[in-house]
């Protein structure tokens, strides 16, 4: 389990991933409209859309390193409350709850 103050969810790994490749995909859209325009040879263009696009591929590389951690807790998680509704499933009923109430009619 995650340690007392540590809070793990796919949902933080996911929106980090998902940043990472909406950097990415504007890094090369902006490449592409560099290549239409002329203005690939841009030094200073060139090595900021590297920087973005490195970025956006180490955010989604985080996240794509700690989702299998997740997968295993959230397995451990569900086994946990599988066998919890199993034991409820399988406990006898109180016999006073058995005991037929008054007929109606």
């Amino acid at each position: 389990m995650a340690g007392a103050g540590t809070r793990l969810n796919r949902s933080g790994m996911m929106i980090g991933a998902e940043k990472g490749l909406g950097m990415i995909t504007i890094a090369a859209t902006a490449l592409i409209a560099a290549a239409v325009s002329g203005a690939v040879g841009d030094a200073s263009r060139l090595s900021s859309l590297g920087l973005l696009a490195t970025t956006g591929a180490g955010m989604f590389g985080v996240g794509a390193i700690r989702l299998p951690g997740w997968a295993r807790l959230r397995q451990r998680q569900m086994e946990e409350v599988a066998g919890r509704v199993a034991a409820i499933a399988s406990a006898q009923p109180a016999r006073d709850r058995l005991k037929p109430g008054p007929q109606a009619g």
